[in-house]
């Protein structure tokens, strides 16, 4: 669906390239927090575009935004990342 929003084509007609394409240069970097331009950048396309597409997604997985937000708030209060599993991350001491 994505790939087919970033190459303003219809679903059915996004390649395998598309597809690993925006995977690998909008999905997962606009999850790891990759801005806009940095993204376009990646994919040759216009900032503006990409923001429009990005805001779209963000709208679409609001939840995961969230998620990142309390992980985030979690960690400067705690100091640590606590993993699914229960093991906790810590904060490097030379990151301190």
């Amino acid at each position: 669906m994505w790939a087919g929003r970033i190459f303003d084509v219809s679903e059915t007609s996004v390649s395998k390239k598309m597809r690993n394409k925006s995977k690998n240069g909008f999905f997962f970097p606009s999850i790891y927090g990759a801005v806009p331009a940095s993204i376009a950048r990646s994919l040759q396309l216009d900032r503006k575009f990409v923001e429009k597409v990005q805001g779209e997604f963000w709208e679409e997985y609001s939840y995961i935004k969230e998620w990142q937000n309390k992980v985030i708030h979690d960690y400067l209060i705690n100091g640590y990342v606590e993993m699914i599993t229960g093991a906790r991350r810590p904060v490097w001491t030379y990151c301190r």
